[in-house]
């Protein structure tokens, strides 16, 4: 089913609406600094590492199988990143996000590669604690959704 955004009932409680998308973006946030980055800016740059990494490869004629989490992807199948994309896609510094790249390094979730750009670690981007933090960030979206279709703000299309 296609939903739409029901623009007056927005706009009628539009600030209703940013609290409900403030909270739900907190939990997810919270969700990945819990379970793999520690603090803040180093959520900002893994959500930067996994946009950077993924998107080219999950948005063309990919291989179903690249889909499914179970299905460790070899290195040649992501988008290696470099520190100044992820400073750019994030908005922090370079050096700041330098020592945030570093600090995932040591802790095993980026590895460098040779020529300094980064990826996940092997033993992250098939992780089944990554798998479980993905399913309830699905089932935030759920529940977001669902109160937004019973507020009538989105709307079947």
């Amino acid at each position: 089913m296609k939903l739409k955004l029901n623009s007056t009932a927005a706009a009628s409680k539009l600030r209703w609406v940013g609290l409900q998308l403030a909270l739900s973006g907190l939990r997810m946030g919270e969700e990945y600094r819990r379970t793999i980055a520690q603090d803040l800016d180093s959520v900002v740059v893994v959500l930067a590492v996994i946009a950077i990494a993924l998107e080219r490869p999950l948005r063309t004629d990919a291989d179903i199988t690249l889909y499914d989490l179970k299905h460790a992807m070899a290195i040649n199948e992501v988008t290696p990143c470099k520190v100044a994309s992820i400073a750019a896609a994030t908005g922090l510094n370079r050096e700041t996000a330098r020592r945030k790249v570093n600090n995932l390094i040591a802790r095993g979730v980026l590895r460098k590669l040779p020529g300094g750009a980064v990826v996940f670690a092997d033993e992250m981007r098939s992780s089944p604690v990554l798998a479980d933090m993905l399913y309830r960030q699905v089932s935030e979206v759920a529940r977001l959704t669902n109160i937004l279709l019973q507020n009538d703000i989105i709307v079947p299309a």
